[in-house]
């Protein structure tokens, strides 16, 4: 009885099927299963293009880090994070003006180390 009731209550949306699996739950199929067109600019080829152009370039531009500034963006600060080269088991945290500080994280926070 329950599962014709489920199945009833599905009918009127864009469910193309609904099977019962253990349980008591119910595995439904919704939406168009017909292929989409994918526009060419979309296309896998094209994108991988794109991508390996984009990441050829070396570094990223301070902008799309630290965004337009302090006064486009709320008080907390963003910092951009890479491994300190002279051992990977460190940190080093930029903040937007360019202040570098080494540390590790600890428990999921930095931990200032040193300011460079």
């Amino acid at each position: 009885m329950a599962k014709a009731k489920i199945v009833e209550v599905v009918q009127g949306s864009a469910v193309k099927a609904a099977v019962p699996v253990s349980g008591g739950w119910v595995l439904v199929k919704t939406g168009d299963t017909k292929a989409r067109r994918v526009k060419p600019e979309e296309s896998v080829g094209t994108l991988v293009m794109k991508a390996a152009k984009a990441l050829g370039k070396p570094g990223i531009d301070r902008s799309v880090v630290f965004g337009g500034g302090a006064s486009q963006r709320s008080a907390k600060p963003v910092y951009a994070y890479s491994v300190y080269a002279a051992d990977p088991t460190k940190f080093v945290r930029e903040s937007e003006d360019g202040t570098k500080t080494v540390g590790k994280m600890v428990n999921g926070k930095f931990k200032v180390l040193a300011t460079t």
